[in-house]
């Protein structure tokens, strides 16, 4: 049986290619995967000081949702029935209330 492909973001895809070169570590991909990992990092960390964990996670799934479901439309092409819309508008709803009051 085959394994499916394996799905890589993209710093995880630099670090890969840049391993399949004679010397990795002297790759512009490898430079570029660490610069991507660690603007990452300081990300995380710049936002955790100014908003509270529960706020980023709810912020971050709300967020990523909502590009997932442009994404599907947009370059694939996919409708949306009804629950998913007011699904959507709930979402962007809940970030609203959470920034005003939280």
């Amino acid at each position: 049986m085959r394994k499916p492909p394996k799905r890589l973001t993209f710093p995880e895809g630099t670090r890969q290619i840049a391993s399949a070169r004679e010397q990795p570590l002297r790759t512009a991909w490898f430079y570029l995967g660490f610069a991507l990992y660690a603007s990452t990092a300081f990300g995380w960390v710049f936002v955790m000081k100014h908003l509270k964990l529960a706020t980023i996670s709810v912020l971050y799934s709300v967020s990523l949702v909502l590009l997932l479901t442009a994404i599907g439309v947009v370059l694939f092409r996919e409708s949306l029935n009804y629950f998913e819309v007011i699904g959507i508008v709930l979402a962007v709803v809940s970030l609203v209330l959470l920034m005003r009051f939280a």
